[in-house]
């Protein structure tokens, strides 16, 4: 019962904040963290280019959790792939 009803409201509220997100894409890069998180994608994106050091990048850049999920849909896609996921 309790599904039946929160599912639709909760699909609801997210293809709203999608919504929201696609109309205002610059909110999406205002976040608290937003400079450090895409100049540590940008760096691991060239470092995975060039085939260096990528563990030692990844052990010296901060919290790997915090930008590294970001990367895989940042780097092909862009900010709105970032926005998708």
């Amino acid at each position: 019962m309790a599904v039946a009803i929160l599912l639709p409201y909760g699909l609801f509220l997210r293809a709203a904040m999608f919504a929201y997100d696609i109309a205002s894409p610059n909110m999406v890069s205002k976040d608290d963290r937003t400079a450090e998180r895409l100049a540590n994608i940008d760096g691991l994106a060239a470092i995975a280019s060039q085939s260096g050091d990528l563990i030692g990048y990844l052990a010296s850049h901060g919290i790997v959790g915090d930008y590294s999920l970001h990367a895989l849909a940042y780097v092909p896609l862009g900010q709105y792939g970032v926005i998708v996921v």
